[in-house]
């Protein structure tokens, strides 16, 4: 037995192979050996020693893998165990040194995989495991130390997402989390630190937005808030510090806008107000402190004018400046109007119209009025 086999043994038995052994020494096998009982393998067992399998064992029951186990050492797999009931992997193991992963570890039960574990030290990932119970990932978490991505989480239940949570230093994103219920976010919050975005919260519940907050630091946004009720904006505001608008509020319902508000500090408009109901204004208010108009009212009652009242410093609307300039009308008929200017040739108009015609002498300027008819 000068050659590699040293030795090799059948048993047979009724044209059945019982036991097969096989064993080499100037080879690289050492031990092999192979136990079948009516064409399913029973146990397979491999030793080497001078290559990189140290330990193989296999064991087959009609068909269906039990246990199978590798040993290497001088290669990357340092253990790797797969354990098998009637075709459906329970246990597999596979650990690795040289190589990236570090521990791999899957669990299964009848075709689903229950536990899903790796570890790795060398690339990027270091924690990633992964729970599924009857084919819905359950947790899904990630964790990562050189890369950007510190820890992302991911909860799925019966094809919902519940919780996706991200944290990132290294990158933009420092924690972006999202709630997912029967295909309706409930909450997803978005923090930023590197970038001009540092707070953003969204709810919905039914596909239908109920607070949306956004919050910015470096940009001119500070505080940006939206409430939706079926698609209809309830509350929407809008608060800046570094730019003209201070704060911005809206409310809807059902499509009109009910109050409107807008608060200027370096711009032109210091305050405006807006109130609207269902396609109507209401009451419009604006002031205005750096720029012309001062103070600028204005009523509307379905779609008439009922009070008007403008109020100017330095524009130039007449010759000039017009002071005050007022007007009331009731259902398209002109009431009132007033106009006072102080630097142009018009220093008072009082205007009163109705079915009839009126002319005021004012100044030696004669204002005719015509009839005008609701």
């Amino acid at each position: 037995m000068s050659g590699a086999v040293v030795l090799r043994t059948e048993v047979v038995v009724l044209g059945v192979v019982v036991v097969r052994t096989e064993l080499v020494v100037l080879g690289a096998v050492v031990v092999r050996t192979e136990v079948v009982v009516s064409r399913a393998v029973v146990v397979s067992t491999e030793e080497v020693v001078s290559t990189a399998a140290v330990v193989r064992t296999e064991v087959v029951v009609t068909g269906a893998v039990a246990v199978r186990t590798e040993l290497v050492v001088s290669g990357d797999a340092v253990v790797r165990t797969e354990l098998v009931v009637s075709g459906a992997g329970v246990v597999r193991t596979d650990v690795v040194i040289s190589g990236a992963v570090v521990v791999i570890t899957k669990v299964a039960v009848s075709g689903t995989v229950v536990v899903r574990t790796e570890v790795v030290v060398s690339g990027a990932v270091v924690v990633r495991t992964e729970v599924v119970v009857s084919g819905a990932v359950v947790v899904r978490t990630k964790v990562v130390v050189s890369g950007t991505v510190v820890v992302r989480t991911e909860v799925v239940v019966s094809r919902d997402v519940v919780v996706r949570m991200e944290v990132v230093i290294l990158g933009t994103v420092v924690v972006r989390t999202e709630v997912v219920v029967s295909g309706a976010v409930l909450v997803r919050t978005e923090v930023v630190v590197s970038r001009a975005v540092v707070l953003r919260t969204e709810v919905v519940v039914s596909e239908a937005v109920v607070v949306r907050t956004e919050v910015v630091m470096a940009g001119a946004v500070v505080v940006r808030t939206e409430v939706v009720v079926s698609e209809a904006v309830v509350v929407r505001t809008e608060v800046v510090v570094s730019r003209a608008v201070v704060v911005r509020t809206e409310v809807v319902v059902s499509g009109a806008v009910v109050v409107g508000t807008k608060v200027v500090v370096s711009g032109a408009v210091g305050l405006r107000t807006e109130v609207v109901v269902s396609g109507a204004v209401v009451l419009r208010t604006e002031v205005v402190v750096s720029g012309a108009v001062v103070v600028r009212i204005e009523v509307v009652v379905s779609g008439t004018v009922v009070v008007r009242t403008v109020v100017i410093v330095s524009g130039a609307v007449i010759s000039g400046a017009v002071v005050v300039r007022t007007e009331v009308v009731v259902s398209g008929a002109v009431v009132v109007r007033v106009v006072v200017g102080v630097s142009g040739v018009l220093m008072s108009v009082v205007k009163v119209t109705a079915l009839f015609s009126i002319s005021i002498r004012l100044l030696g300027v004669i204002f005719p009025v015509r009839n005008l008819k609701v």
